[in-house]
């Protein structure tokens, strides 16, 4: 089979649709009939009319923007052996350790994919991070992944004009067992292979292959469900079912008149503000016909989408409640939506602490000095005035210790800096 097989678990028209509800509205547009029907008999000016009054609700995007946000609302912390420090500033493509780690997880929520291979760069003369979105991991197994890797080149008729390339990455073993990469070159209508390349440990060859693949639950290579697709589904639906509300309003507002007669009917019908329809006939009648019914049921179906939405992760669509919510139960809400972000953080710490891991054996460092925690405090919590005097009055009165009391200070968000240097300035009286 060619280099370019896809695995048979590939979802890439899914991950499309993901890809482009994230766009928004222009890219949504673009794809025309794929999400918005052309109806049997409409002109090409009719339908570019009516795409153009259909508005796509930017939701998944902000959705996303807001969950990712909730992970990294607080850096990651992060300790390394000092040959791998560098990389918290550059983790190889110019991106510090926080950036490169939000833009995973948004990756994994936008398509619950992403892959980690690491390599090491002879320039920079250390382990570089280079990640993969789930479409371009294009085929995998045990003893192989298949990397889709495109660039751009010169148009050979329009120097100014850039067109897409593509080349393929090949992370394999030898017949000896032996970790090597080979870069596939188009040839025409083929794919040829390159040399083989040999990264090395300290001069050693690797049995390993360097790559991690990362997903919403775990770190293996299965394919997830993106995490948000349902709601790219409902904000689909919502889109078309606004595009019809807006045919309706047109329908209804712009109002044609036409003339009715025994006989042949006119062949060209004129619609729109002033679309008099004449026939010079002394039996014809005029009319204004327009449905004035379906709004109201078009509202309905759009104020349902959208609680459906709000259900589905998009919570700045959801109305606030009418009755007020003790802080409690708005905490046991809030509590339940945190179930999947703290899976997602997990699998992210997990899949750094493993690229690390990697990167450590090209220097031969100690991977146990290796130690990375993703944010999982979802909720904030700050202490109100009531609960710090109340924490007052329990150190005061001897029922609380000073590291307790500063422990609840930090988790409510008032002291940030560590316990125990806190501890240590209230001792020597600053």
């Amino acid at each position: 089979m060619p280099i370019d097989t896809k695995n048979p678990s590939y979802i890439g028209d899914q991950w499309a649709q993901m890809r482009d509800c994230f766009a928004g509205d222009s890219a949504i547009k673009a794809r025309r009939d794929l999400y918005l029907t052309r109806a049997a008999g409409q002109s090409k000016d009719e339908y570019d009319k009516m795409l153009k009054r259909a508005f796509f609700l930017p939701v998944l995007s902000r959705t996303i923007s807001e969950v990712t946000g909730n992970i990294m609302r607080k850096p990651i912390t992060v300790e390394l052996p000092e040959r791998l420090k560098p990389m918290i500033y550059d983790v190889g493509n110019g991106k510090d350790l926080n950036t490169f780690t939000a833009g995973l997880i948004d990756e994994l929520l936008l398509t619950s994919r992403r892959g980690i291979l690491v390599d090491f760069d002879d320039a920079k003369k250390r382990p570089v991070f280079r990640s993969y979105s789930a479409e371009s991991i294009i085929n995998w197994s045990a003893d192989f992944i298949i990397l889709r890797e495109p660039f751009l080149v010169s148009d050979p008729d329009d120097k100014y004009n850039l067109v897409e390339a593509v080349e393929y990455r090949e992370l394999t073993r030898d017949d000896d067992g032996f970790y090597m990469q080979r870069v596939w070159k188009s040839d025409g209508d083929t794919y040829v292979a390159g040399e083989p390349i040999y990264p090395t440990k300290l001069g050693d060859k690797l049995t390993e292959i360097p790559f991690v693949f990362v997903n919403p639950i775990d770190n293996t290579p299965a394919i997830k469900k993106p995490v948000f697709k349902d709601l790219s589904d409902a904000n689909l639906q919502h889109y078309q079912v606004y595009s019809d509300l807006r045919q309706v309003i047109q329908a209804t507002t712009h109002k044609p008149t036409f003339l009715f007669m025994d006989g042949k009917p006119p062949t060209t019908i004129k619609y729109g503000i002033g679309g008099l329809n004449h026939i010079p006939d002394s039996a014809g009648h005029a009319e204004v016909v327009s449905d004035q019914g379906g709004i109201s049921e078009y509202l309905s179906v759009l104020d349902k989408l959208e609680h459906q939405m709000a259900a589905l992760g998009a919570r700045a669509l959801q109305a606030k409640r009418a009755q007020v919510q003790t802080a409690e139960s708005a905490r046991v809400e809030q509590s339940g939506d945190s179930a999947t972000l703290m899976t997602i953080a997990d699998s992210v710490e997990s899949a750094l602490i493993k690229a690390f891991e990697l990167a450590a054996g090209f220097l031969g460092v100690d991977e146990s000095q290796i130690d990375i925690k993703v944010n999982k405090d979802f909720i904030e919590g700050e202490l109100d005035a009531a609960m710090i005097g109340a924490l007052l009055q329990a150190i005061n009165t001897g029922r609380m210790s000073q590291r307790t009391f500063t422990e609840y200070l930090q988790r409510g968000e008032i002291v940030s800096i560590d316990i125990d240097e806190e501890l240590g300035l209230i001792a020597d009286g600053q």
